[in-house]
């Protein structure tokens, strides 16, 4: 099963029910690296001590080291992903509905949109990335 990789507050948003899409710069853009379909399961942040596996948003774990989500295997993982849309835009195109769905609300404190509140979030995380560059964006569901 393949494997999706999600920063922290991306898996609390996942498992709140408020993030079911996701943007994705891949090295080879001419194809995606998901297909409506795939089920595939996440990547984060986890740290096992004594038996027992930890993630962030659950409980300090204070007797391990935490390792990235890269090195996570599956049979860790606790969210599983049902991959429903894709299609290939650039990241200046997304809307507020389609900024929403990537987990995001907007901030009137900040007098932000969602649409801005994404694409600081994208920024920091691709800081290579420009308005124009092309990603996949793949829309999901939870299914575990």
């Amino acid at each position: 099963m393949k494997k999706i990789l999600f920063k922290s507050e991306m898996v609390r948003a996942i498992l709140d029910g408020r993030k079911t899409q996701t943007r994705r710069i891949h090295a080879d853009m001419s194809k995606p690296r998901y297909n409506v379909g795939d089920v595939v399961y996440v990547g984060e942040r986890y740290c096992t001590c004594d038996e027992c596996l930890c993630f962030p948003d659950l409980r300090e774990c204070f007797k391990a080291k935490w390792k990235p989500g890269m090195f996570m295997p599956e049979e860790y993982a606790r969210i599983k992903l049902k991959i429903t849309g894709k299609k290939k835009e650039r990241i200046c195109d997304i809307s507020e509905a389609d900024a929403i769905a990537e987990g995001f609300n907007p901030r009137p404190e900040r007098n932000s949109s969602a649409v801005q509140e994404f694409l600081l979030y994208f920024a920091k995380i691709n800081p290579k990335a420009e308005p124009e560059t092309e990603v996949w964006v793949y829309t999901f569901e939870r299914i575990k």
